[in-house]
């Protein structure tokens, strides 16, 4: 049996960022994840109502972020070259996803709404 995780820059360092805003920064406006060379962007909200996955996927050429909105969602992730190392955690801070992170999403509510954005086209 895996353990949930909380959401921490420490315990997410392996798969990618933790987005929030960082008090001691005086900035208004912190840019945490930037990528050159994209080709477009794309947001939507998917809808999680599953509480088992049976697979992982990883995008080699795309960023993904994931910002909780309505439910409880928690994020599978797992190292590119490990997917049966894979760790569990509440999603209830936006993430960032660096490139090649194996991932999943499952819910522990009737069902869950996340923000996802990633590049405009995404290779599986």
């Amino acid at each position: 049996m895996r353990t949930i995780k909380n959401l921490s820059p420490e315990t997410f360092k392996l798969y990618g960022y933790i987005l929030e805003y960082e008090p001691s920064d005086s900035s208004r406006f912190q840019v945490k994840v930037t990528e050159n060379n994209s080709t477009g962007w794309r947001m939507a909200a998917k809808k999680v109502n599953h509480r088992r996955f049976s697979s992982l996927q990883k995008h080699p050429e795309s960023m993904e972020s994931f910002t909780p909105l309505t439910g409880v969602t928690i994020l599978i992730v797992a190292p590119t070259d490990a997917p049966t190392d894979y760790e569990l955690f509440l999603l209830d801070k936006s993430v960032c996803l660096e490139k090649n992170i194996w991932h999943s999403t499952i819910c522990l509510s009737e069902y869950a709404l996340v923000e996802v954005t990633e590049n405009l086209e995404v290779s599986v």
